[in-house]
């Protein structure tokens, strides 16, 4: 919506992101950490999100977050943004 970028992706995906990430209980407190962070990022579109961001969407804290995925230990996939 803001760059009118059209990107190309998986049909599964495309199904999780407009379908799955949608419905009640896809993020829930009850889900592992990296799980949590993992579906907000699907519902977000995988788009770079802070630690302070990932904290209010699976009500966990920031430091905690930021601990886990700068770890060194790679979960589903995500890494902390290189600058």
């Amino acid at each position: 919506p803001e760059t009118a970028e059209v990107k190309r992706v998986d049909g599964l995906l495309h199904t999780l992101i407009t379908h799955c990430a949608r419905q009640p209980g896809f993020v829930t407190s009850n889900m592992s950490l990296v799980d949590a962070v993992f579906r907000v990022l699907l519902v977000q579109g995988n788009t770079p999100l802070s630690s302070a961001q990932l904290s209010e969407a699976v009500s966990r804290p920031a430091e905690t977050i930021l601990r886990t995925l700068s770890s060194g230990v790679v979960y589903k996939g995500m890494r902390p943004l290189q600058s």
